[in-house]
């Protein structure tokens, strides 16, 4: 079996493996892609940005039209499925394992006694950020998104781990 690389927790796939991971396990069971994908913009997890909405280029030239972000979920739940964090299932079948279900719930308790500061968060909204650390304060120290795009090495996933179950 290959190691897996590390996914650090503030990397663009480490902050929207915290989501999928804190939506699937408040919803229980099995739910869809584009279910999920609503949960988190309509719950106000993911602090968006123009080119969030925006297609890859190589998307949009063979006439799709799906949002970066929604490919960037895809990729985060490809990770959860490599670490046993999300079940294995049929095409379009997304159920979070009861690992997953540890590695959120000790990210969390992480968060709140400040072993990981939601600061560093850029994709979290203040709302996600309160959520994983209930005396979370927006602040001037908040991380800003960084210049340029998010999305240029978004299939890198080698970095340092931070998601430890």
């Amino acid at each position: 079996m290959t190691k897996l690389s590390a996914i650090h927790v503030f990397s663009p796939r480490g902050q929207v493996v915290g989501m999928l991971l804190y939506v699937l396990a408040d919803l229980k069971g099995t739910r869809e892609k584009g279910f999920v994908i609503g949960c988190i913009n309509r719950w106000n997890l993911f602090a968006f940005a123009e080119e969030d909405r925006k297609p890859y280029p190589s998307v949009q030239k063979q006439g799709g039209d799906e949002p970066r972000w929604n490919t960037l979920v895809a990729f985060a739940r490809q990770d959860c499925v490599d670490r046993n964090w999300m079940e294995e299932r049929s095409r379009n079948q997304w159920l979070i394992s009861n690992l997953g279900k540890e590695v959120i719930q000790k990210t969390r308790e992480r968060c709140a006694k400040g072993e990981i500061s939601v600061q560093h968060g850029y994709l979290w909204t203040s709302k996600f950020k309160k959520i994983l650390c209930p005396i979370y304060e927006a602040s001037k120290s908040d991380a800003p998104r960084p210049m340029g795009s998010i999305y240029d090495d978004v299939k890198a996933s080698a970095l340092v781990d931070m998601y430890l179950p």
